[in-house]
């Protein structure tokens, strides 16, 4: 148990910045396809890895294929 506030701040923060080159690949992104990237679509056990590897072949083959690229089909017809 934290023995005051300031003891609060002393825990490691969880890493939730992004490194720069990933930063770049979300600014790339949005500015090519005028949109952010679905993470709605996207399964949370879906690594960072792999959603940046799928960001990459975006922006390399000009081609807004997120969710192909990440194996994810959806159904039109089906509500999720």
């Amino acid at each position: 148990m934290f023995e005051d506030l300031d003891s609060l701040f002393d825990v490691e923060p969880i890493e939730t910045q992004l490194t720069e080159e990933q930063e770049y690949l979300m600014n790339e992104y949005l500015e090519k396809f005028k949109h952010s990237i679905p993470l709605a679509y996207i399964p949370k056990n879906t690594s960072k890895e792999e959603i940046y590897s799928a960001i990459k072949k975006c922006l390399e083959n000009e081609e807004d294929k997120i969710l192909d690229y990440l194996g994810i089909n959806i159904k039109e017809n089906r509500k999720y």
